[in-house]
């Protein structure tokens, strides 16, 4: 399975820029969506900035910076697929000295809804600031990232994420019925689903028994189906939903019924929630899942609805 990094790129942070008051917009080259910076005229302390970049322009094939100091984000490679647990890489670099004590940073995933979700950060550099943000099941299924920065106390800068790109994952075989994914029935398969119990027999009379964690197979994107929706704000109320519309895989923006998304299983607990939902249902029937290896073949990805 290839390995593909899925990164961005946050406006330049120096302390020397904070102090200036530089509020012009960097942004990496590509960018589809440019904001200006806007700074008040009160205390230093006080002031603060927002700019939004979206996932398309993380692709730079070089960091811009301001006085060479720049932010990068990265989640690691090879994050394994249901996962307890998944890791974001974020450091400072480049520009003058800057010491652990100078920086002050907050991660939060923020949903549909405005909920927020502080991410645990936990900073591992010393000559060059790291944060290694661990992300829940639950959190990185939200792909609103906020961050709140300052350098030396000069004010706090607000930066807004939306992740669109998908999240390559590698696969747990284990989790796959016997001889998926495998391209098979005459055609491209590229579109994830899970099976109910039922449907698991019938796999199973045709190709030989799974293991008895294996739900996931790979199906041609114009099935007709139905999808897995994952509530839009975790809290109250039941987390899984089916669908009651069937599509074809590109409907999944609007197949989910309102307060949900387009969602798949991240955990092992969630695993066990989603067949517990579908295996309610008595017939035999798979389901859309937010994962897909379309213009990627062999790299299966995780879709931020």
């Amino acid at each position: 399975m290839m390995n593909v990094r899925t990164s961005f790129l946050f406006l330049s942070l120096l302390s020397i820029a904070w102090a200036c008051g530089i509020t012009r917009v960097f942004e990496p080259q590509g960018a589809t969506e440019k904001k200006a910076l806007n700074s008040d005229d009160g205390d230093k302390n006080t002031k603060s900035s927002t700019g939004s970049v979206d996932q398309a322009s993380t692709e730079a094939t070089e960091p811009v910076s301001v006085a060479g100091a720049y932010l990068t984000c990265n989640y690691e490679d090879n994050q394994l697929q249901n996962g307890a647990a998944y890791a974001l890489n974020c450091a400072v670099e480049g520009g003058t000295s800057l010491a652990p004590g100078d920086v002050q940073a907050n991660f939060t995933k923020v949903d549909g809804l405005g909920k927020s979700y502080p991410l645990v950060a936990l900073l591992t550099g010393s000559e060059v600031l790291k944060w290694k943000i661990t992300e829940t099941a639950e959190t990185i299924s939200i792909p609103r990232l906020e961050a709140k920065i300052s350098i030396r106390g000069f004010g706090v800068k607000n930066f807004v994420f939306n992740f669109k790109k998908p999240l390559p994952l590698k696969l747990d075989l284990n989790l796959w019925m016997v001889g998926e994914p495998n391209n098979g029935d005459g055609g491209p398969e590229n579109c994830g689903t899970m099976y109910n119990q039922a449907q698991r027999l019938v796999h199973a009379n045709r190709y030989g028994p799974s293991l008895v964690q294996a739900r996931f197979n790979d199906r041609n994107c114009d099935n007709i189906q139905r999808f897995i929706c994952r509530k839009a704000s975790p809290g109250t109320g039941e987390k899984w939903k089916m669908s009651i519309a069937s599509g074809i895989f590109a409907d999944y923006l609007t197949a989910c019924p309102a307060g949900y998304k387009f969602g798949m299983p991240m955990s092992p607990l969630e695993m066990t929630e989603v067949n517990t939902l579908i295996d309610a249902v008595t017939a035999a029937e798979e389901f859309y899942v937010a994962l897909t290896d379309e213009g990627h073949e062999g790299t299966f990805t995780f879709l931020f609805p």
